[in-house]
């Protein structure tokens, strides 16, 4: 979040822009992976998918929240808790990359339950294999 309109930071969008919707609008872009580009219309439907609830206030990492919400389609459980994102039952690559597709960085699960701390505030994808989450870093 940024004062300046003017900013040159292309990630740094203005109170105005988040008030207006300009904001959503951007995260529900197509985000590249590895090559492959994902859709990211979870946003506009949240309520609306099977397996998807809201989530009120994160206040324990072992009751596995994030910011927007946590989809339980399959065994794999992606959330956020603090600066730590944490993957459960992953066994290929984990990738997590910022908004622009920039690769943060990419893990071989080591465990069932992953712990990888992330130093800057922002918004995420976590991908390893076939799931996808996006998840907030505060």
């Amino acid at each position: 979040l940024t004062e300046n309109a003017s900013t040159t930071d292309s990630q740094a969008k203005t109170a105005q822009q988040f008030k207006s919707g300009e904001v959503t609008e951007l995260l529900k872009q197509p985000v590249s992976i590895g090559g492959v580009e994902y859709k990211n219309e979870i946003l506009a439907t949240v309520t609306e998918l099977p397996g998807v609830k809201e989530i009120t206030v994160p206040t324990d990492p072992e009751t596995p929240p994030t910011a927007v919400s946590e989809i339980s389609q399959s065994n794999i459980r992606i959330w956020s808790f603090g600066k730590t994102v944490y993957v459960e039952n992953a066994n290929e690559d984990i990738f997590i990359v910022n908004l622009t597709g920039s690769l943060i960085t990419k893990r071989t699960p080591e465990s069932t339950r992953m712990e990888i701390t992330i130093n800057n505030k922002g918004i995420y994808i976590v991908k390893t294999g076939d799931t996808t989450q996006k998840i907030v870093i505060q």
